[in-house]
């Protein structure tokens, strides 16, 4: 799947067929989402409308309704929505973890499309497990699915450092 930003108004205007009609326009706020368990919500979680359904040390698993505004030209999921649901599912579980005054940053990803992530074919939900937690370095893998369907599979590395 070739992921591109943004739809522009040009492939705004291309997506105006049968299957999508029914979305929400670009325009719309995203849904405002509950907290749920997991950190506190960021900008991004909320500009997106994640919702953390379970958040431990394992792992995590968060749930995002597909939106028109998430539709590159070809009316598909762009990647980058893909790949920011499963970094945050990645990351939210380590994030519970850290002592205070040290914060966590990724450093490494790689994330295969398996598939095509559509609109109208039910929500996307990520699933996160912690593979390894160490002093300096974490790494986690990522499963998204849409429709019960896997999408996405992944693996993330993170480094735990000093904050500020």
């Amino acid at each position: 799947m070739v992921a591109r930003a943004g739809l522009g108004a040009r492939g705004a205007r291309a997506l105006t067929s049968a299957r999508v009609s029914d979305a929400l326009p670009p325009s719309s706020p995203p849904p405002a989402g509950r907290p749920g368990p997991g950190p506190a919500p960021s900008p991004v979680r909320r500009l997106l409308g994640f919702e953390v359904l379970r958040c431990g040390l394992d792992g995590a698993e968060v749930r995002l309704p597909v939106r028109a505004d998430f539709l590159q030209e070809k009316g598909l999921v762009q990647g980058g929505i893909l790949t920011t649901l499963a970094d945050a599912c990645a990351v939210y579980p380590l994030i519970e973890g850290l002592a205070e005054g040290t914060t966590v940053s990724g450093v490494e990803l790689s994330l295969s499309f398996l598939r095509p992530a559509r609109l109208g074919a039910g929500e996307l939900v990520a699933r996160s497990r912690v593979i390894r937690r160490g002093r300096r370095l974490a790494v986690c893998h990522v499963v998204v699915e849409q429709g019960g369907v896997e999408v996405a599979r992944g693996l993330f590395t993170y480094l735990f450092h000093e904050a500020g």
